[in-house]
C-alpha cells in the first residue's frame, strides 16, 4: 500500500513474536556497491572505491545499472535481491540464478513490482530487451565481486561476531538492537521501524521472518526486499572501524613493499584476469601495465599464460601467501 509519507514503515504487532536471522551473502555487498558506484559515476555522489569498480565497466554494463538508481525512485524487481534470503549463498550461485532468468521471468517481475503504476519509463529499456539487461547486470556484479572477494574473506571473523551480537541481543530480549541494525538510516518508533524511502510503503511484519545480511565495503546503499510473504530482508553495512584501520595499515605496508600500483593489482587478482583489463584497472597505459605485470611476475607473485591470442594473469601461491601475511599482521 502506497503511503503519503516519505518514510517506509514496518509495523510489528508484538516484540515477542518477532523472529530474526542473520545470513552471509557477498551478493548483497556487490549489489549495494554497484548502486553506490553508478551513483558516483553519474555524478550524484562523491568518488569512492565503488566508483572505481563501476567506472572500469563497459558502457553497456554501466547503462544496465542506471534504472536501479533512477532519481526519485527506489523500487527494483525482486530478482535483484538474494534468491533465497534465509540462507547463506555463494556469489557464484546468485550470479547463476540471475543468468538463468528468461525474458518472461524479468517481465513478470517488473509487472509485479510496478503493479500499481505500470512499468515506469526508466525500466522500459529493460522491458524491451530483458535478456541483454540480465547479461550486462550479471557481468557488472561479477566484475565488482572480483574486487570484494578478498575483503569478504578477511571479514569472516567480523561477520561471525556480528551474528553472535544479534543472536545474543535477541536471546536476551533486546530485539530492538537487532531491528535497529536493519537499516542504517532507520529508527524505531514504538512498534515500528521507519526509514527514508522515495517509494514509501506501510506494511505489517506479522508472520514474517526478519533476515539481516551484513555487508562489507561500507556501502551507503541499503537494499531490502519487503515484498516476500514470509520474509523481510535487509542488507546493512557491517561496521568495523578497528578492522578497517588495521586493514588500511596492512595495505600501506604492502604498498610500501611493492609500490601502491603493484600492490593494488596483486589484491585484485583473486581470480584470473585478462591482460586487456589491466590498463583500466590500474588507470595507466598498456605499456605501463605490462611493465608492472612483468615486475610482479619476476618476483614470483603472479604468472602469465597464453590461450590462443589472449594473455591472462593470476596470482601465484607465493602471491597469496604474501597477501595473507600482510592481512594477518598483528
Amino acid at each position: 500500500m502506497k503511503s503519503s509519507q516519505s518514510c517506509t514503515r514496518v509495523d510489528f504487532a508484538s516484540i515477542a513474536t518477532i523472529r530474526v536471522g542473520v545470513t552471509f551473502n557477498l551478493y548483497a555487498s556487490v549489489f549495494a556497491l554497484a548502486c553506490d558506484g553508478i551513483c558516483a559515476v553519474r555524478g550524484t555522489a562523491a568518488r569512492s572505491p565503488a566508483a572505481v569498480m563501476v567506472d572500469s565497466l563497459p558502457v553497456a554494463s554501466k547503462r544496465a545499472l542506471l534504472p536501479i538508481v533512477a532519481r526519485g525512485h527506489s523500487l527494483s524487481p525482486d530478482c535483484l535481491t538474494p534468491g533465497i534470503p534465509t540462507r547463506d549463498s555463494p556469489l557464484a550461485e546468485e550470479l547463476d540464478r540471475l543468468r538463468s532468468l528468461s525474458r518472461d521471468d524479468v517481465r513478470s517481475d517488473l509487472e509485479r513490482t510496478f503493479a500499481d503504476t505500470g512499468v515506469p519509463a526508466h525500466w522500459l529499456p529493460v522491458w524491451r530487451n530483458p535478456r541483454r539487461w540480465v547479461e550486462e547486470v550479471t557481468f557488472a556484479f561479477d566484475h565488482i565481486g572480483t574486487y570484494l572477494e578478498g575483503t569478504w574473506r578477511r571479514s569472516t571473523g567480523q561477520r561471525e561476531r556480528e551474528a553472535q551480537r544479534i543472536g545474543t541481543a535477541v536471546a536476551r530480549g533486546g530485539i530492538d538492537v537487532a531491528l535497529a541494525a536493519a537499516h542504517p538510516r532507520g529508527r524505531l518508533r514504538g512498534m515500528s521501524l521507519q526509514f527514508p524511502d522515495s517509494d514509501p510503503v506501510q506494511l505489517s511484519a506479522d508472520g514474517r521472518w526478519i533476515v539481516l545480511t551484513p555487508m562489507v565495503g561500507r556501502p551507503r546503499s541499503a537494499p531490502c526486499n519487503l515484498d516476500r510473504p514470509d520474509v523481510l530482508w535487509f542488507g546493512y553495512p557491517l561496521d568495523g572501524p578497528c578492522e578497517e584501520a588495521e586493514h588500511a595499515r596492512s595495505c600501506a605496508e604492502l604498498d610500501a613493499l611493492l609500490t601502491p600500483i603493484r600492490a593494488h593489482l596483486l589484491r585484485c587478482l583473486d581470480r584470473e584476469l585478462p591482460m586487456s583489463a589491466v590498463p583500466a584497472l590500474l588507470a595507466c597505459s598498456p605499456p605501463t601495465a605490462t611493465h608492472h605485470c612483468a615486475q610482479l611476475a619476476k618476483a614470483g607473485l603472479i604468472h602469465r599464460h597464453r590461450r590462443g591470442r589472449s594473455v591472462s594473469i593470476a596470482r601465484t601461491q607465493r602471491g597469496d601467501l604474501l597477501l595473507e601475511a600482510y592481512s594477518a599482521r598483528p
